[in-house]
């Protein structure tokens, strides 16, 4: 928590007892990636006094202090993961099933951002990589039969059968 409030306060951001509640919850469960209605509910625990609209103004204080990182996974709201000591050195693969996000910790793609910087002079800060497909719950319950591609292929680079 004190790495997370010499972030806030060096990056310029206000640190008060409601932001605290969300970088609190963030940093209590840091492979959750939580929506900011969750943010809120959990928060609101602890400090009773927190409004939703409060979450949502925090959520892109935190985000530019880095010690949030903000994730498109394709559903109507954005989720939110803890950002310090993760960086952008890991990808998230979403379930198409059960909606879980599951995180996979290698940079596949610091190779390629140093290519691109090579041939194009252009300085890559930061991205963001996401898998859809589906867990092996939801495959041994069958929830993967409609996927639009068809059945997996035995030996096909990069999908293995679970």
């Amino acid at each position: 928590m004190q790495a997370a409030r010499r972030r806030l306060e060096a990056s310029g951001v206000r640190v008060t007892p409601q932001r605290l509640a969300v970088v609190e919850v963030l940093a209590a469960h840091p492979d959750r990636h939580f929506s900011a209605l969750e943010l809120y509910e959990n928060a609101r625990r602890a400090h009773p006094d927190l409004g939703l609209a409060t979450v949502y103004r925090t959520l892109p204080l935190l985000e530019q202090a880095g010690v949030a990182n903000r994730l498109n996974v394709g559903e109507e709201e954005d989720r939110f993961e803890f950002g310090l000591e993760k960086g952008h050195y890991h990808h998230h693969l979403i379930c198409l099933g059960c909606g879980r996000i599951f995180e996979f910790k290698e940079d596949l793609l610091e190779p390629l951002e140093r290519r691109i910087e090579a041939e194009t002079g252009f300085r890559v800060v930061d991205h963001s990589l996401h898998f859809t497909g589906y867990c092996p719950e939801c495959r041994a319950a069958g929830r993967d039969r409609e996927d639009r591609r068809g059945p997996l292929q035995e030996g096909a680079p990069g999908r293995q059968e679970g």
